[in-house]
């Protein structure tokens, strides 16, 4: 299918900015957005895209411009000497911001991405920089993708304790039982922890989400989310109503029901494993 453009106006920070989809005719900002329930306490949000030119044919000058035209404050490039045909090639951060969303660059290893407290709005930004780089500066984006990563970490507060909803959340298993006899204590699940079946950390596709209770806060979900791929477009999917998403495993994770009737009963293997502790101290 070939890729289709197509543009709308949409507002980040209070400025009105085009915006545009390469990746396929699907409309992403379009897509209805679910209502979210959860009490989102701090969060950011990135979207990131790496490139497998071996040398980025980026101008960062180029770059700037192109930011600056679109609404963007960007740092005074310093010139180079006349006649020495050197480049700018600066390290890797911040280049440009408007409002709470910040653009950052490391060409040298070719990662372009957005930063934003709001995920639709870096959503959008990031739609409006591939635009920047296919029609400002004729990079060919869906040629050159290695991957694109979203990265997200956010602190959640949901209906219930959430250090409590995580113990409940996985049963006494073996290697809990084991875990207990180690430490001379019962143990249990202080954080959740989801990786991809089919990849390894290490390949371009890859996930990984941790939910667990917020150190100084245990009242509190902290949620840390990284997902990237080579396919662009599912990684969108993904990135789309992030908050949703999350919001139906904290959901799942709430709707366990604790493992005994009361919240201070010790379950049976739980029993056992502390029996077998006192017995071990007594000799």
């Amino acid at each position: 299918m070939e890729h289709v453009w197509w543009i709308q106006h949409t507002s980040i920070s209070g400025i009105c900015i085009p915006t545009a989809s390469y990746f396929g005719p699907t409309d992403i900002l379009a897509t209805p957005v679910g209502v979210s329930k959860l009490k989102l306490l701090r969060g950011r949000f990135r979207l990131a895209i790496r490139f497998t030119y071996p040398v980025v044919p980026i101008d960062f000058n180029d770059l700037l411009a192109a930011l600056q035209k679109y609404g963007y404050k960007v740092p005074k490039a310093p010139p180079m000497p006349i006649g020495s045909g050197a480049t700018l090639e600066p390290a890797g951060g911040a280049i440009a911001q408007m409002g709470d969303i910040t653009i950052d660059a490391d060409l040298n290893r070719g990662i372009v991405g957005v930063e934003s407290s709001s995920s639709k709005d870096m959503l959008t930004a990031f739609l409006q920089l591939l635009e920047i780089l296919e029609k400002d500066l004729q990079l060919e984006t869906s040629k050159h993708t290695w991957f694109v990563e979203f990265v997200s970490d956010l602190n959640v507060e949901g209906s219930k304790k959430a250090i409590d909803a995580i113990r409940n959340a996985y049963p006494s298993t073996r290697i809990v039982e084991v875990a207990s006899k180690v430490v001379e204590e019962p143990s249990g699940s202080y954080g959740l922890r989801f990786g991809s079946m089919e990849h390894d950390p290490t390949e371009p596709n890859w996930f990984d989400m941790r939910v667990e209770p917020l150190v100084r806060s245990s009242r509190i979900y902290y949620v840390s989310f990284v997902y990237r791929n080579a396919d662009t477009k599912r990684v969108l999917r993904i990135t789309h109503d992030v908050e949703s998403k999350i919001e139906q495993l904290i959901n799942a994770i709430e709707s366990e029901e604790p493992n005994s009737k009361s919240a201070r009963t010790i379950p049976a293997k739980q029993r056992t494993v502390r029996q077998s502790i006192s017995a071990t101290r007594s000799n």
